[in-house]
């Protein structure tokens, strides 16, 4: 047998053999004939084995084990010796160390077994992972450790206030995702203090947390945010207001389509805008499209082009009676995704392969 094959054997036969011990193990400990000190050596040989296991991903053992002294600690003949191994050893900063590292190796491959483990540990865990989490450059790993930390629920909230207070626009943004997952609307004090901060990019990301509870001055700090100085910002503001669909905001978001872009700057914010308002629905907006879609321009004609694509995929939100005069436009197009859409409504409208010029 070729050497790579005997250790992968030999490894096979260790995990069994860890597994079996474990398990006979956790039988033994509830056994009324078991002595304390031998309650003690069992504890000890288990602290071993959790150790092998985590270090190998193993998590739902891991698990098994913490499960079966935790019961013990509720009401067994040795709870105080359970609870202290739960206490000394699983919430141990050791142990907590060896988790993440397993999480970084493993986690991915074993989202549930890491998730279910990481639940009882949150105590000692939230804390240590959401430093790590908020330092991570890998975007997998960086999800799954929020995942995690998401299943934690309510009780991260006080360690994610206590790391708010950052500069750091990144750290910040996802700090506040966690508040908007784990939070609710008596958790905003802190998260108002950032609504003037001098890095508007983290004053946009309180406004999101706002809205996102449907708090009374969320909608006001929004609309400061859509006239700020900064594109970026601007930007994002133009998107929060389609996000969470807010019809209060069409005069200002429709403002943004009336501002002069001689150099085509100005581009993105346009098309953001087209967006949030086709997400909006509003139909006083369709006046405005049609307006666009009408228009002929030598200059900045590809950005024109992308302008009006925009329009169109924004129109399945219409009810399809109230786009047709636009859906005629778009059936003449020579841009084929603009007459798919129009075909699609339409279809709606007439029935399957109907076209504006059958019906």
């Amino acid at each position: 047998m070729r050497p790579e094959l005997e250790n992968l054997q030999r490894d096979f036969q260790d995990n069994v053999v860890e597994g079996v011990m474990s398990e006979v193990m956790l039988e033994i400990l509830g056994s009324d004939v078991v002595t304390g000190k031998e309650f003690l050596k069992i504890l000890t040989r288990l602290s071993e084995l959790a150790k092998g296991f985590i270090d190998t991903g193993r998590f739902e053992e891991t698990l098994l084990i913490y499960n079966t002294l935790y019961t013990h600690s509720l009401g067994g003949r040795f709870k105080s010796e359970a609870l202290n191994t739960i206490e000394y050893f699983f919430h141990s900063q050791d142990f907590t160390e060896r988790f993440i590292r397993a999480l970084r190796a493993w986690g991915l491959k074993n989202r549930d077994g890491a998730a279910r483990l990481s639940r009882p540990l949150r105590k000692s865990l939230m804390g240590p992972l959401l430093a790590v989490a908020l330092d991570e450059e890998d975007e997998n790993a960086r999800k799954l450790f929020l995942s995690l930390l998401v299943a934690m629920g309510r009780d991260l909230i006080p360690v994610v206030m206590k790391a708010l207070h950052s500069d750091d626009a990144g750290r910040v943004r996802m700090l506040l995702y966690l508040v908007r997952k784990c939070g609710t609307d008596s958790d905003l004090s802190v998260v108002r203090t950032l609504l003037g901060h001098k890095n508007q990019r983290i004053g946009t990301a309180a406004v999101r947390t706002l809205l996102h509870f449907k708090t009374k001055d969320s909608l006001p700090y929004l609309k400061i945010y859509l006239e700020s100085r900064e594109p970026e910002v601007r930007l994002e503001a133009i998107e929060l207001a389609g996000l969470y669909r807010l019809k209060e905001t069409v005069p200002a978001v429709e403002g943004i389509l009336d501002r002069k872009d001689l150099l085509g700057t100005a581009h993105a914010e346009k098309v953001a805008a087209v967006r949030a308002l086709g997400r909006m629905g509003d139909i006083s907006i369709l006046d405005r499209f049609s307006r666009i879609l009408e228009t002929r321009s030598l200059i900045s004609k590809g950005k024109l082009e992308d302008l009006k694509l925009e329009i169109f995929r924004s129109l399945r939100n219409f009810p399809p009676e109230d786009v047709e005069p636009l859906l005629r436009l778009g059936v003449w197009s020579d841009n084929q995704e603009m007459k798919a859409i129009s075909a699609e409504i339409m279809g709606k409208l007439y029935g399957a392969g109907e076209t504006p010029v059958d019906a």
